[in-house]
């Protein structure tokens, strides 16, 4: 809960609503997951949709060009290249920072 308020030793409780996203990753056929090191889901802890997919895509994102040279889309930031849901009552707890709880360590990485 973070506190606002000023003068009279008053403070007023300003409420923040963290949910838990789950980022689905669609439509992996796309060019556009040529500027992605990762291509799964991914599970975020962070205020609103476009915090959990800015966290994705500054974890993952990364400059890639297409067969002409134009610039790929990082596809974190496109909604139709991954979903976004909040997830009710998961096994992840909403206090905290924002920040990329979970995503899938790949089989030929082995466990972390």
């Amino acid at each position: 809960m973070l506190w606002t308020g000023e003068g009279a030793g008053v403070d007023i409780p300003k409420e923040t609503h963290v949910h838990i996203w789950r980022l689905k990753a669609l439509r992996l056929s796309s060019p556009h997951w040529e500027a992605s090191t990762y291509q799964g889901d991914v599970i975020v802890r962070a205020e609103a949709e476009a915090n959990a997919r800015r966290l994705a895509a500054e974890a993952f994102g990364i400059r890639a060009r297409n067969g002409r040279g134009r610039e790929l889309a990082n596809p974190w930031y496109r909604p139709w290249l991954v979903a976004a849901e909040v997830l009710e009552g998961s096994q992840y707890d909403p206090d905290g920072e924002e920040e990329i709880l979970y995503r899938p360590v790949p089989p030929e990485l082995g466990e972390e």
